[in-house]
């Protein structure tokens, strides 16, 4: 899903640099045409300026098409682990057709005799001509935005849009992709030898079964799946607290509650703190006792760095703002839930094409975590044939395959967490012993990443909880 799609339209056209670009207010664009031949130079006498600047150097950042001509030439060679110098460059040019297109065999020449200090100031040269490429890129979107921004027939959102998708492209610190190093990579752990106190890289719940299962830690993805009314947000809700609790301010989290509001979010941290329902807190329904340990409630809430947004969203925007709100926290886990990913906007943009939308919203979860390294905690439903199937009599003990695009959501999760509230079915409860309603009153949560074929014995995964949902307390059971 690389290609960008538009609002329910084709994706739009993806501009030239040069496009827009001319004597803008009578003056040309930002250029150095003499740092470039000095580059360009530097690069054909000596080995060690190719080394260090041709991870970053890019054809598009030479002003003159004659350049970047030449720079392909160069980089034809070095990626070939070829020879670079005057002959073979002049060579390579000979052998596509272009020579006489940069100006012969003597201008490549001339500009290694235009080179002044070409090992120590290459790398500061290069940075010069990118900066100019940056600038020329600029004033061409920014151009690009004015006039659509005229354009009635233009959706201003996609206009919007694709100014920010350009303008991040050019961010240098992007230069590089994704790729990380063995000193990037190393450093944390570097970090943490050096550091003499204790620091944490699981943070725990307070659930023994839970901990032990799922590892709550940075760059980690794990998915909640569940029929509707089975108490997946109440159950977000409680792991957050559980978090903020034990670890205070080191947890932030930003929670997109796209069903319940904000409000309704609050009131359930409420009854479970309180052992009230929601509905006679709403009420006052409730002595001074109570009201003294609600406002105390409500004061440690005050204390939890965390956000709560209604606005019913695309997956691309709502990774973005969680990108912009990790910066702000570098020191920090910081937590994404989506609840629920099925309410997600990007609906409107794949009506018929179910798998590919969830193809498209893994791949932005997946780029959202590789970039951010926060914890992501995804919402999910199941599809309707588990839910209103027949098979529930027998038992009702949901699988991964239960899951709307379960193949999508397999191959980025870490964690499969798969709630189960059998004992709100009178069905069931009719036909099984009271041992076995005691059973069906509780939630399971299946960790599901070890459950791969139907040959696994899942239930060495349960865990098994007491519910009120009533209350939002989910008390942990340990059978015997």
């Amino acid at each position: 899903m690389e290609e960008k799609l538009s609002r329910g339209r084709y994706p739009k056209k993806k501009r030239s640099s040069l496009e827009g670009i001319g004597m803008e207010h009578g003056r040309l664009p930002p250029q150095c045409t003499e740092i470039e031949e000095n580059v360009l130079g530097a690069l054909m006498l000596e080995k060690n300026a190719l080394d260090e600047v041709m991870p970053i150097l890019k054809a598009v950042f030479f002003y003159k098409e004659s350049h970047q001509k030449i720079f392909k030439a160069i980089k034809s060679l070095f990626d070939a682990d070829e020879p670079v110098d005057i002959l073979t460059v002049v060579n390579k040019l000979k052998e596509s057709g272009e020579l006489e297109l940069v100006g012969g065999a003597y201008t490549v020449t001339q500009l290694t005799n235009k080179v002044t200090s070409y090992a120590a100031n290459v790398d500061y040269h290069t940075r010069i001509v990118q900066q100019k490429y940056i600038q020329r890129e600029i004033i061409s979107q920014c151009s690009n935005l004015i006039k659509d921004a005229y354009e009635d027939t233009e959706d201003v959102f996609d206009t919007l849009e694709t100014a920010i998708d350009t303008l991040e492209g050019l961010d240098p610190s992007n230069t590089a992709g994704n790729a990380l190093d063995a000193i990037t990579v190393s450093q944390d752990a570097i970090d943490m030898f050096n550091d003499n106190t204790q620091r944490e890289y699981f943070y725990k719940t307070g659930n023994k079964q839970l901990d032990a299962l799922m590892g709550i830690t940075h760059s980690k993805i794990a998915l909640l799946g569940g029929a509707n009314g089975d108490g997946k947000t109440r159950f977000t809700s409680y792991l957050l607290k559980c978090l903020f609790k034990i670890h205070g301010d080191k947890i932030a989290a930003r929670h997109h509650t796209l069903e319940d509001s904000s409000t309704e979010m609050l009131m359930n941290y409420l009854a479970s703190e309180v052992h009230m329902k929601t509905k006679d807190i709403q009420m006052k329904k409730f002595g001074p006792e109570t009201k003294n340990k609600i406002i105390k409630s409500l004061e440690e809430f005050q204390k939890y760095d965390i956000e709560y947004v209604e606005q019913w969203d695309k997956i691309k925007n709502i990774t973005k703002q969680f990108e912009y709100f990790c910066k702000k926290r570098p020191d920090k886990l910081n937590i994404l839930v989506i609840d629920n990913v099925l309410s997600l906007k990007d609906r409107e943009d794949f009506k018929g094409r179910e798998n590919s939308m969830y193809d498209f919203i893994c791949s932005e979860i997946l780029a959202c975590r590789q970039k951010t390294k926060g914890f992501i905690f995804v919402v999910h439903h199941y599809n309707d044939d588990q839910v209103h199937s027949d098979r529930i009599k027998t038992g009702y003990m949901p699988t991964e395959k239960h899951l709307k695009g379960t193949e999508a959501f397999r191959r980025i999760s870490n964690y499969i967490l798969l709630s189960n509230n059998p004992g709100r079915r009178k069905d069931l409860l009719m036909d099984y012993n009271e041992d076995m309603r005691r059973l069906l009153t509780r939630m399971f949560i299946l960790e599901g990443v070890k459950i791969r074929n139907d040959n696994t014995d899942a239930l060495k995964n349960i865990i098994h909880f007491f519910k009120t949902l009533d209350y939002n307390i989910f008390e942990e059971i340990h059978e015997s």
